[in-house]
């Protein structure tokens, strides 16, 4: 049987239409990883899901097509890469590649990549969503740091938690209506 293993990468704001070097590392963690992996397991199934919408408006693209060219630059192929481009934030990235995920067959694990000063919220957020029905790996990510991130982080960790904070994990019908109604980013 094969198994089907997946990288999701998760945007990152754009500002101008190509991509900046947060991206690009992130971009390249997940390249190494797609490569090593396939090199290093048989009768493996690999997808790249690139996760995020048009977070700029400004810039006119996506994060998820940015990334989607230079992964198509770096030779990853075509049918190998998944795009998600309806996400504004890191708890979209998660409900939408969810929903991605869930039409896949026999996933046997998912490596959620990003930068490592962001790991903490984005294991939360993504448990949040997934649950405890996918095998989640987050020991992957591009070492940014900025000089202000651990707060940053530590406000949109409790702004998440407190989003979270009468769903059940894995709940993502509820997570769906709580996103279209309450996230502002989201509401129709």
């Amino acid at each position: 049987m094969t198994k089907t293993e997946i990288i999701i990468v998760l945007g990152n704001r754009l500002t101008t239409k190509g991509i900046h070097s947060e991206l690009k590392g992130r971009m390249d963690t997940a390249i190494n990883l797609y490569y090593e992996s396939l090199v290093s397991r048989n009768r493996l199934d690999l997808f790249l899901i690139l996760s995020g919408g048009k977070a700029n408006p400004n810039v006119g693209l996506s994060e998820s097509e940015i990334m989607r060219i230079y992964a198509k630059d770096k030779q990853v192929p075509k049918g190998k890469i998944l795009v998600e481009d309806q996400s504004l934030d890191t708890i979209g990235n998660a409900f939408f590649t969810r929903n991605i995920v869930n039409g896949l067959k026999d996933v046997t694990r998912i490596y959620v990549v990003s930068s490592c000063c962001h790991m903490n919220r984005v294991r939360y957020i993504f448990n949040m969503c997934y649950g405890n029905r996918y095998n989640l790996n987050f020991n992957i990510c591009y070492p940014h740091e900025m000089a202000d991130s651990a707060d940053k982080e530590a406000i949109s960790l409790a702004l998440a938690t407190n989003f979270f904070g009468d769903i059940t994990a894995g709940d993502i019908k509820a997570i769906g209506i709580k996103l279209r109604t309450q996230h502002d980013l989201y509401k129709n």
